[in-house]
């Protein structure tokens, strides 16, 4: 005799099914979309990637740290005179933090951000010897370095897969309707690394970044001139994005 235990048993099963299919449909479907935009920026952002200016692996996690809320070109115009100062991460453990101050002024939070700088440069000569670690676990436990930088790090110095969640990547993916509205950094890595191919992570950060410097700007987006508006759930004005 089939019982009533039985019978909603199986109906969760058949449930949880159609949960699977509908779920792997929707990922199918964004994979799709981030292919075709990703190939489509591509085209118009070729030399798209990291416009923090570095010569040593230190010199662009310092720069990271400088850029949290500021212009890359803001950053990059006092980096030159800061690593001249402190060529070394051993240099700049031991910088006069009022000196410091001076120095990032121009960058805004300069007291947060040269206290950082500091801390982080004799975190890292102290806890691994002068050498900057590959793995994000041991990354993100230098003052100052959250998982942006962390990613920024590992996928523009290092060359492996990682996605870089920063104000134009946030903006840009959420009008194209990749992730939902209102996620924080974090959850939207988590949520895309799931869709992006590993391979293209990196660069499509990069493209995105990019595209969001240029089009899909904050206050006035130009999506009459914008090559992959047929893509964009801001334009269509409509959850079920093409």
């Amino acid at each position: 005799m089939f019982s009533c235990d039985k019978f909603y048993v199986l109906i969760q099963m058949v449930c949880s099914v159609r949960f699977i299919l509908i779920s792997e449909r929707i990922k199918m479907k964004v994979e799709s979309r981030i292919s075709k935009i990703f190939e489509r920026l591509s085209d118009l952002y070729p030399g798209a990637g990291c416009h923090l200016v570095y010569k040593e692996p230190h010199e662009l996690l310092l720069s990271g740290i400088l850029s949290a809320q500021t212009l890359d070109a803001r950053v990059n115009s006092i980096t030159p005179t800061l690593f001249r100062k402190y060529p070394s991460l051993v240099d700049l453990s031991k910088a006069d933090i009022e000196f410091l101050e001076k120095l990032l002024k121009p960058v805004g939070m300069y007291k947060m951000k040269s206290r950082r700088l500091k801390d982080a440069a004799s975190f890292i000569v102290k806890e691994f010897r002068g050498s900057i670690p590959e793995d994000m676990d041991e990354l993100v436990k230098i003052p100052g370095v959250g998982r942006k930088t962390a990613n920024l790090f590992i996928g523009e110095y290092l060359g492996k897969p990682a996605i870089i969640v920063d104000t134009h990547f946030i903006r840009v993916t959420a009008r194209l309707g990749l992730v939902p509205e209102g996620l924080t950094p974090d959850e939207i890595e988590f949520e895309l690394i799931k869709v992006i191919p590993a391979k293209i992570m990196t660069k499509f950060s990069f493209v995105i970044g990019d595209h969001g410097r240029e089009i899909c700007k904050a206050r006035k987006p130009a999506c009459g001139s914008c090559d992959i508006s047929r893509y964009c759930c801001a334009v269509a004005q409509k959850l079920d994005c093409p």
